[in-house]
């Protein structure tokens, strides 16, 4: 409930770090906090009466939405998520989230600062790898970001197998790329058009499938399965015994998939996704279903 004018709300700068009191539950130090509001300014704001702010950054690397990183709220939640949401007097964006992991808020916090639920992640896990899977028809490239081919190859797929509330920027794909052990796939068919992508993450005796995604116009003839399969055996030629991955709730094909592969349902890393719309238009494709799984 919002309880305080707008106007007591404040913008939240670099020099009025010294004068908050953070919670040992923030993400930030002082120092910390103060560099960040330099590099994304706009994007906090505080209520100097009472010590309650909110900190926000560019979402995956998009300025076109902003991830709220850490809150202190008790009675004007609602007012700063309100003062951030509005592109008025914080940024030009779409969209504002907040991912919950650990499910460490209530569902009342949610319903106070008017956060809607948007995304249910799900997690799989495959414990034990298939061998001798037969090759299907795709031929699988490894995609080097220092290629602008490569790259342009990569926006190409993501935006066209993701839903607009996933898409990857060139910012993000080279921040994923730079994590020891990633390595990002595409996948041709007989044509050698581009009808698949695939990331990937290799660590110590086990692997996570990052991202998969199949063109619209290319579902249908197998090569989500095919994706799948040439990932798995690439973390297995790497040292994996098992594999990981997550997957909208309401992606039922991807899920289908997945169980049809032998993957099974684990709960322990699952989390949501909240939000308000800065743009209530873009809503009406944000979610639109592709062959995707983030």
């Amino acid at each position: 409930m919002t309880t305080m004018p707008a106007t007591l709300i404040r913008p939240l700068t670099p020099a009025d770090v010294s004068d908050m009191r953070l919670p040992w539950s923030s993400p930030f130090d002082r120092p910390s906090l103060a560099e960040h509001l330099a590099e994304h300014p706009r994007r906090a704001f505080w209520v100097p009466h009472t010590g309650e702010y909110i900190v926000g950054e560019p979402w995956r690397h998009r300025e076109i939405a902003t991830a709220i990183v850490d809150i202190v709220a008790r009675e004007n939640g609602a007012a700063l998520v309100e003062t951030l949401r509005d592109p008025a007097l914080s940024v030009p964006h779409e969209l504002l989230v907040l991912t919950d992991f650990a499910g460490s808020r209530r569902p009342v916090f949610y319903r106070d600062v008017r956060l809607a639920l948007m995304q249910q992640v799900i997690c799989y896990e495959l414990r034990r790898i298939p061998r001798d899977v037969p090759d299907g028809s795709l031929r699988f490239e490894r995609l080097l970001l220092d290629d602008p081919h490569a790259v342009a190859t990569l926006l190409v797929l993501d935006h066209a197998a993701f839903p607009w509330l996933w898409w990857n920027t060139v910012e993000e794909f080279a921040n994923y790329a730079a994590v020891p052990g990633v390595r990002l796939y595409a996948g041709y068919d007989h044509t050698g058009t581009a009808v698949s992508y695939v990331g990937v993450t290799q660590y110590d005796g086990w692997g996570h499938l990052d991202r998969i995604g199949v063109v619209p116009a290319s579902q249908g003839a197998g090569y989500g399965y095919e994706t799948l399969r040439f990932a798995v055996q690439s973390l297995a030629y790497g040292g994996a015994h098992r594999v990981g991955l997550s997957t909208q709730a309401d992606n039922l094909r991807s899920q289908r998939l997945y169980h049809r592969f032998g993957f099974s349902r684990t709960h322990q890393n699952d989390y949501h996704i909240y939000g308000t719309w800065a743009n209530p238009a873009r809503a009406a494709t944000a979610f639109m279903p592709g062959g995707g799984n983030r």
